[in-house]
């Protein structure tokens, strides 16, 4: 069959060859393939929770993680101011001394 339909330039179909009798299934065995395809989409569906869950976490830890930035330079900021301060008193210190000697 196949040489013929070469020789005349036909393509089979994929209808042709498909047999709707050879992929029927027994109550039990579609029962059965249900039951696998949703306890699928059950763990797919926990998985993408999970990954929800996970995405908040981690945009949270990043705030977390920007407001503690901001906290880190802030004090640094005054730790800087502090010691400029200290620096200028002994600096007055020491020519308070040198003048008092």
């Amino acid at each position: 069959m196949m040489n013929s339909q070469v020789l005349v330039g036909g393509i089979p179909k994929a209808e042709d060859s498909f047999n709707k009798n050879s992929f029927t299934l027994e109550p039990k065995e579609s029962l059965q393939y249900i039951k696998e395809f949703y306890y699928k989409i059950q763990e797919f569906e926990k998985e993408r929770e999970l990954l929800d869950l996970d995405k908040s976490q981690v945009e949270t830890y990043k705030q977390l993680l920007l407001k503690q930035k901001d906290i880190m330079m802030t004090l640094t900021n005054k730790l800087n101011e502090k010691e400029e301060e200290i620096v200028k008193l002994k600096d007055e210190i020491e020519a308070y001394d040198k003048i008092c000697m």
